[in-house]
């Protein structure tokens, strides 16, 4: 089977910085980027241009954690290039693997001043910088849910809610018909909802006089016939979020994947 865009894209990335394309650092610029389609090679460098949501504090940090990478730029665009000779004592990212500067496809084109150049000053309503935790959560829960950036209706409230979020914890599960849980604590129920709805999540509808109407979310991804549902529970101090993932949509699967559970855990009396 032909490799898909976006395995091709991670592929040169990979390639030209060097690393692994299983490297977590792809996975972060492609959640924090809404994708890797936007970045160009020129020969052994990356240039990649930000979104009007980010700042460079935002991608910089990432690019950081890999040997033997210099940055340039504006406030606009990253070019992130590879140094050949960089210490092969040094491990890379996840894997140690020494490669060679991709070969350009074409005539060779070195960084014109029009990219370097700075470009129309932004307003003072830029975007401040995203704390490498919050970073990590976001993409943490974004790869858990199988949810690119363009699949998430509300970035930006996403990280607001879990910059301040309390209690942020992903734990897998077996012998269950879903794949695991998350378990978030915000302050207030605005926050809850507002995560949930920036996630995509939207509410069930339950029976008139029901204790818990309105406490119940479910988001549907029909790429992996999967469901997550989500509640909100109120407690004396915060506002907990319980999200279940991975939970089959077809009921057949879901007893299929029962069965090969108990199967596995041994003899049943």
């Amino acid at each position: 089977m032909a490799p898909s865009q976006h395995e091709q894209c991670r592929n040169t990335i990979a390639l030209t910085l060097g690393i692994s394309p299983a490297a977590r650092e792809i996975s972060m610029l492609s959640t924090l980027l809404g994708g890797l389609s936007g970045i160009s090679v020129r020969g052994s460098s990356l240039v990649i241009p930000l979104p009007s949501h980010l700042v460079r504090a935002d991608i910089e940090p990432t690019l950081k954690q890999l040997p033997g990478i210099t940055l340039n730029g504006d406030a606009s665009t990253i070019i992130a290039t590879r140094s050949v000779t960089s210490s092969p004592e040094k491990p890379l990212s996840l894997e140690t693997i020494s490669l060679p500067p991709i070969p350009p496809t074409g005539p060779v084109e070195s960084p014109s001043t029009e990219v370097l150049a700075p470009k129309q000053a932004r307003s003072d309503l830029t975007p401040k910088p995203v704390n490498e935790r919050t970073r990590q959560r976001t993409s943490q829960l974004l790869e858990t849910l199988g949810l690119s950036l363009a699949q998430t209706p509300n970035y930006s409230a996403v990280i607001s809610v879990l910059d301040k979020a309390g209690t942020f914890h992903i734990r897998e599960t077996k012998n269950t018909s879903s794949d695991g849980f998350i378990i978030i604590s915000v302050e207030t129920h605005n926050e809850a909802t507002a995560l949930l709805e920036g996630l995509g999540f939207t509410q069930l509808s339950s029976a008139r006089g029901n204790l818990w109407a309105g406490q119940s979310y479910q988001r549907v991804c029909h790429d992996s016939d999967t469901k997550a549902t989500a509640n909100i529970a109120l407690t004396s101090r915060a506002c907990e979020i319980t999200i279940e993932y991975g939970e089959p949509l077809i009921e057949s699967r879901a007893i299929v994947r029962e069965f090969t559970a108990l199967g596995s855990s041994g003899a049943v009396d």
